[in-house]
């Protein structure tokens, strides 16, 4: 009876010492953590774009072009910004199927310095990307359309700036048909006269160049 309490409990074993991580094991769980987030913004700015587009033409509608300008520019930036992480994406996926293998060198410190800045800016320029914003003729949204005019300025190349405006120039093209085909839908004899079209034409031009000489006020 007394083997019972002098008897002695059985001992657990040990656990088996934690495999230490090596510097390559950390460097590709880097590598693959920043691959999985320029994904996620890739994804979310081609949705961005999309909108973009959206609203650009939603403007052209509304006789609003240089907010439909200032759209365009702005997605074509989102644009580059996407090709850019493309390629940075596709330089890490190319690293962390050679890193298994090789030894980890300057160019992998170097890719994920350079994952780590493109994920920066990309933060920064989500911050300001409520688009429809735009659309809104609000203090705030004159505010916004400020603070996206600035910012702009300092990242577009002229190159952007024409594709910007050969966009919104192919935009109002395709409105202009779209608005005639309506038109030439209209039976005849509920058309407006030639000189009524004439008539609403300069009235929207006026108001353009009037919209135009209060913004640059």
């Amino acid at each position: 009876m007394g083997g019972i309490f002098t008897k002695k409990a059985a001992r657990r074993p040990a656990p088996p010492p934690k495999a230490a991580i090596s510097d390559r094991d950390k460097a590709v769980y880097d590598l693959k953590v920043q691959r999985d987030r320029l994904k996620k913004f890739i994804v979310k700015n081609d949705a961005l774009v999309v909108r973009e587009t959206e609203v650009a033409r939603e403007l052209v509608k509304a006789k609003q072009k240089e907010k439909a300008k200032l759209v365009l520019r702005k997605k074509r930036l989102h644009e580059s910004m996407i090709e850019k992480s493309m390629a940075k994406m596709a330089n890490i996926e190319e690293l962390v199927n050679s890193i298994q293998f090789a030894e980890i060198t300057a160019q992998v410190f170097a890719a994920l310095k350079e994952g780590n800045e493109a994920l920066q800016s990309i933060n920064a320029q989500m911050d300001i990307d409520d688009v429809d914003k735009l659309m809104e003729d609000t203090a705030e949204a004159v505010a916004y359309q400020e603070q996206i005019s600035e910012m702009l300025s300092g990242q577009m190349t002229a190159q952007d700036d024409e594709a910007a405006l050969r966009e919104l120039d192919m935009i109002e093209q395709e409105e202009t048909e779209k608005l005639q085909k309506q038109f030439d839908d209209i039976p005849a004899v509920d058309r407006p006269a030639v000189s009524d079209l004439e008539r609403v034409q300069e009235q929207e031009q006026a108001e353009e160049v009037q919209e135009r000489e209060v913004e640059l006020a």
